[in-house]
């Protein structure tokens, strides 16, 4: 580091071209990797960032602190070029990264470093000072810590702490930009793109700017060598028109160039343009799609609710048949046709859940859950009214369950639900006192009711739940003489209904 100051001590004061193209052949690796991955590859625009930086380290030579660090101030105003050569398009280039920089750094080990390269370098130029310097000797200049404590004039565990922080301050930097990564991840990040990114220079270029920055430099002192024409000799004078031909012609094929990426950059445009009116067309096709596709549903779901309530009607007719049948066998007179039920649309919460008997809907709703949360089978079992076929499907389920079950003591648990008498109904109570035990219930809520006839009742019903989210299920019930039940028919089985 004291040999790069006393160089450009030399140039400053002296004018030492020597010793300035001793800086660029030092620092011109750097310098043109970094413009490099700012400028996405662009061989030919990182040569001319790399040569406007030492153009302008030419010129600003005799400003410069005499302890500046020359790397860091290189870095820096590489990405200052880089970003005003960009500034022109860079709405258009951040769209199309946007994309890249929310998962490129926790995948750095599979992303190719040349797309994670101008994130880094983005992100290291917005760090303090001291910062940045600490991590571009580390990773950039490749010190050990012993050389980056001596250059920033500390020992070398206060370098490692200083590295540490400012890997640490990086990583939070980044995550404000919603990549989220470690200070060990980013460490062996930058040490890839020193290991991998780094870009050589091409042959020639580092001559070839240390004389373009010698021409800019006597250009710019063009003023004060006017005054002394009068003096020079004929050879004199001669280097000098000679320079500024050079200067007017360097300044001609600047402005061609920029006139290149004038055009360039409007052709880009109308592409962009058009790329958006498409994209716009077949975002309208996919709404009409997605319209259609949503009015399918709707119909769809219509004819749902429409299929389950004829099953429930079914399923009533069949069990009223029943009843009937038994009632006549019994000498018992049918009785007359109730009045319809009243609405239940609303809440309904564990509060009022009681043992209220069966003689409306809302009361065989309200004992159903007093059952569940009490654990009481007599009621629960006396609040559904199980199909014959749906019957025999759940203890076939238990059956099944049983024999699958890889539990020691499953010969016991089998002879302890014979012995108990266990069937359909504990097959349905059981996991609904489980679920109660595990989320906590805390009402249900009534979304909506349909009433077919007098002695039928879809409902629509939410159990909410303490930790988890309602579970909706459809109810089905019916008057059975003057007790309203829960239907259960082979279909609610098959459809996991309760």
């Amino acid at each position: 580091m004291t040999d790069s100051r006393t160089l450009l001590a030399e140039y400053a004061q002296h004018g030492a071209e020597e010793a300035f193209s001793r800086l660029v052949s030092r620092y011109i690796d750097m310098v043109y990797s970094t413009a490099h991955r700012l400028m996405d590859g662009d061989r030919h625009r990182a040569e001319e960032v790399a040569q406007t930086v030492f153009i302008d380290l030419a010129m600003q030579a005799r400003t410069l602190s005499p302890e500046v660090m020359l790397g860091g101030w290189l870095h820096r105003h590489t990405c200052y070029v880089a970003a005003h050569a960009w500034r022109a398009d860079r709405r258009r280039r951040f769209h199309e990264r946007q994309a890249v920089e929310m998962n490129a750094l926790e995948g750095h080990r599979e992303q190719d470093p040349e797309v994670i390269a101008p994130i880094l370098d983005e992100a290291v130029n917005r760090l303090g000072e001291v910062d940045r310097r600490a991590i571009l000797l580390r990773f950039f200049e490749q010190l050990d810590f012993r050389a980056v404590g001596a250059a920033l004039g500390s020992n070398e565990d206060a370098a490692r702490m200083r590295v540490n922080r400012a890997l640490e301050k990086l990583r939070l930097q980044l995550q404000r930009r919603g990549m989220s990564t470690t200070a060990a991840a980013l460490s062996q990040a930058l040490a890839a793109l020193a290991a991998h990114a780094a870009q050589t220079a091409p042959a020639g270029l580092a001559a070839t700017i240390s004389t373009a920055a010698a021409i800019k430099s006597a250009a710019v002192s063009i003023t004060f060598t006017t005054t002394k024409a009068l003096a020079m000799t004929a050879i004199q004078k001669f280097l000098v028109a000679g320079t500024l031909t050079v200067a007017v012609a360097t300044a001609l094929y600047q402005g061609h160039q920029t006139s290149n990426l004038r055009a360039e950059l409007a052709s880009l445009r109308e592409s962009n343009s058009e790329r958006i009116r498409q994209l716009e067309r077949e975002n309208e096709a996919a709404n009409r799609k997605l319209l259609g596709v949503n009015e399918e549903n709707a119909r769809a779901r219509n004819d749902a609710t429409e299929l389950a309530r004829l099953r429930a009607e079914l399923a009533r007719l069949r069990i009223q048949e029943q009843e009937r049948v038994r009632q006549s066998s019994a000498g018992q007179p049918a009785s007359d046709i109730p009045a319809p039920p009243k609405g239940l649309v609303g809440e309904l919460p564990t509060a009022a859940w009681t043992d209220a008997g069966f003689g409306t809907p809302e009361a065989t709703l309200k004992t159903r859950g007093w059952s569940v949360l009490n654990g009481n089978r007599e009621r629960f079992s006396e609040s559904v009214a199980i199909t014959d076929g749906a019957r025999k499907l759940i203890e076939d389920m238990i059956v099944k369950m049983a024999e699958a079950s890889t539990d020691p003591d499953k010969e016991r648990l089998v002879k302890e639900a014979v012995a108990n008498k266990w069937g359909a109904e504990e097959a349905m109570l059981m996991p609904m006192m489980a679920q109660n035990q595990d989320k906590g219930f805390t009402g249900y809520r009534i979304v909506s009711q349909q009433t077919p006839s007098a002695d039928e009742m879809i409902l629509e019903v939410e159990t909410e739940m303490a930790s988890a989210p309602a579970q909706r299920e459809t109810l089905r019930l019916a008057r059975f003489g003057n007790d309203w039940k829960v239907v259960i028919d082979e279909e609610a089985v098959r459809g996991g209904g309760k």
